[in-house]
């Protein structure tokens, strides 16, 4: 694993302060965080692809170090796409390979069908786009059933490790540090007060995309949290390829997500027809 150094900062961007960690050197590739929203989820596999790539994570607004905008209260998958936008272009990085999870894909599908040209190449894994459901208003019910006790005794900070449980399983649980988790857990009231209320439908058409475009879910992941990748796949006709491990490779098999990285930007730069590896 290549240890070098992150760049820790903060860009204006879209109204919002933004925090971002970039590290090593070479095309870049911006990483997007879904639920709880935190960058330091990345941190393993920016620093497997910090030797050839340059790698940025950040904080979505309202999340961990992005301070919550003065008077915000309502976001959509539109407001945090532009965030992802307008960080690439505070950087100076587009366009970049972005590679997104969770309900990150959706704001990573939204970036890229919005801003095209600030795109070089999509991975999503376990894009979590409730309104590609048979039934939208019910797509995460199975995450509301598991917050209500907590909610309806006003106990937030249970409702978050709960679902980051949840989320993350086991194994990923225990991969997050102690100062992580505590940011996290203290993201509740930004996720489930706004986060859920607002990003869970698409404002954009789906068509097919002008860049190269991976849809991954995970192995063990939920049937609920593969839904959106599997609907996505079927409307692009886009072969789904699996990772090892549940929702979030990124904590648990990190190797994984940064060869399959490697594989996809450079099948890209080759011009070579992309071949996955994994099944």
């Amino acid at each position: 694993m290549n240890n070098t150094s992150a760049v820790r900062a903060t860009a204006a961007v879209n109204g919002a302060e933004i925090y971002y960690e970039m590290r090593g050197d070479g095309p870049p590739i911006l990483c997007i965080s879904g639920g709880f929203g935190d960058g330091g989820a990345w941190q393993s596999v920016a620093e497997l692809l910090s030797d050839t790539y340059t790698v940025i994570s950040y904080d979505r607004r309202g999340h961990s170090r992005s301070p919550r905008p003065e008077g915000w209260t309502t976001t959509s998958l539109d407001e945090q796409a532009a965030d992802s936008a307008g960080l690439i272009e505070s950087l100076g990085v587009g366009p970049c390979a972005i590679y997104a999870n969770s309900l990150g894909g959706a704001i990573g599908l939204t970036l890229l069908l919005r801003r095209p040209e600030l795109v070089r190449l999509a991975i999503l894994h376990d894009p979590v786009i409730a309104s590609l459901s048979p039934d939208p208003a019910q797509a995460n019910s199975s995450l509301r059933k598991v917050v209500a006790p907590f909610i309806d005794r006003g106990d937030l900070a249970g409702a978050a490790d709960t679902l980051l449980r949840v989320l993350n399983g086991e194994d990923g649980y225990a991969k997050l540090s102690p100062v992580q988790l505590e940011r996290m857990v203290g993201n509740a009231e930004t996720l489930l007060g706004i986060d859920f209320r607002g990003l869970g439908t698409l404002t954009v058409d789906i068509v097919a995309p002008a860049v190269p475009l991976t849809i991954a879910c995970g192995a063990e992941s939920a049937d609920f949290l593969t839904a959106g990748a599997r609907r996505l796949a079927e409307l692009l006709q886009k072969e789904l390829i699996t990772l090892p491990g549940a929702h979030v490779p990124q904590l648990t098999h990190p190797t994984a997500v940064a060869d399959l990285i490697r594989r996809t930007v450079g099948g890209v730069e080759h011009g070579a027809a992309f071949d996955s590896g994994v099944s």
